[in-house]
């Protein structure tokens, strides 16, 4: 049984100026549960998604998954506007933000920004006429870690990648999952973006549990050795790894006997080995588990657990995927594109 935070998507509308608040508040309430983006662009029609969807606002402020004329749009004024109220009318503090990508605001919601990069020797130094603003609506869920809980952690602590595609509902599992461990042990939470902890002012918005610690703002790589120097935590949490210097502070907090949940962007075993630092971490043994999750269709649903000790062992380092599918076997999913042992020959399967 899951409970969801109600008020998430009128939360994450009031972080948006006057006028546009009050046009999404009046939207019906089964697409605000729904919904997981807003999105603006310059001269286009604003949408907002469902991840089955995409609804745009008509003229008479009715909902239409075609964009008709004269719906809703936004004009290179208003982006202007919205992305200067989005950043508390204060551009240069969020210039970091900007040049990252995103800006993260209170609840947990982030506002992806696009626009004109202005560069020198290939480094972005900052962003300026944004043109695409996607604010992504985070939800507290509780519960819906308690099966990933249960098939990846019953018989004790592990080093666990979480891998998806983008939307698939990586952060929002961990972020109940922090919830969870932290009724039993001690759990460092690395949240740089702070979309995990949705910390304002140093006190976390999402129920995170008695026993966690939250290094808000930490450049990952960073807070992983902060955590492993000084909080001697059993569990270090952290969302998005992927950078070299990601995984070599992964590498060091598993050496040094603390357990790791992180996410990672990847659709499937093979577009995981195909990025080098990632593929160095998996064939150090330092990973015990890999939980790949289906698409944004059904986010926060395991597709796959992949064990990475035996899948090395068995397969003598090739890369084929194993997987289970909340118990089924893997010669009866027809989601798996590589070849699979006989269920005769799948004892490393996590059931």
């Amino acid at each position: 049984m899951t409970e969801c935070r109600k008020i998430s998507f009128d939360e994450a509308v009031d972080s948006l100026p006057k006028k546009w608040g009050e046009t999404f508040h009046f939207l019906p309430k089964g697409v605000k549960e729904k919904a997981t983006e807003i999105r603006f662009r310059t001269g286009r029609p604003v949408s907002v998604c469902t991840g089955v969807h995409n609804y745009f606002i008509t003229a008479l402020r009715t909902l239409s998954t075609f964009p008709e004329r004269g719906c809703l749009s936004i004009t290179k004024q208003e982006m202007e506007e919205l992305v200067l109220h989005l950043c508390g009318y204060s551009l240069h503090s969020h210039q970091d933000d900007m040049v990252n990508g995103f800006l993260t605001l209170k609840g947990g919601h982030r506002a992806g920004l696009c626009g004109s990069a202005v560069t020198r020797n290939g480094e972005i130094l900052s962003v300026k006429q944004v043109s695409s603003v996607n604010l992504r609506i985070a939800r507290e869920i509780k519960g819906c870690a308690q099966d990933f809980i249960r098939l990846v952690f019953s018989d004790g602590p592990k080093n666990v990648l979480v891998a998806g595609r983008p939307a698939s509902g990586k952060t929002t599992l961990i972020r109940d999952s922090v919830r969870l461990l932290a009724q039993n042990y001690q759990v460092a939470v690395v949240d740089e973006r702070g979309e995990i902890a949705a910390s304002v002012s140093g006190v976390a918005q999402n129920d995170i549990g008695p026993l966690a610690d939250i290094l808000d703002g930490y450049p990952k790589s960073q807070g992983i050795m902060a955590a492993v120097r000084s909080l001697s935590p059993d569990f270090i949490v952290c969302d998005e790894i992927g950078s070299a210097q990601d995984i070599a502070a992964v590498k060091a907090g598993t050496n040094s006997g603390i357990h790791i949940l992180a996410t990672i962007h990847a659709a499937c075993m093979e577009e995981l080995m195909q990025k080098p630092p990632v593929r160095d971490l998996v064939d150090s043994r330092a990973i015990d588990r890999i939980v790949f999750l289906k698409s944004r269709q059904a986010p926060g649903t395991i597709e796959k657990i992949i064990k990475v000790g035996e899948y090395h062992a068995q397969m003598g380092g090739e890369h084929i995927d194993y997987c289970l599918v909340h118990g089924i076997r893997p010669d009866s999913i027809g989601t798996v594109t590589k070849t699979c042992p006989s269920t005769a020959n799948s004892s490393f399967i996590d059931g």
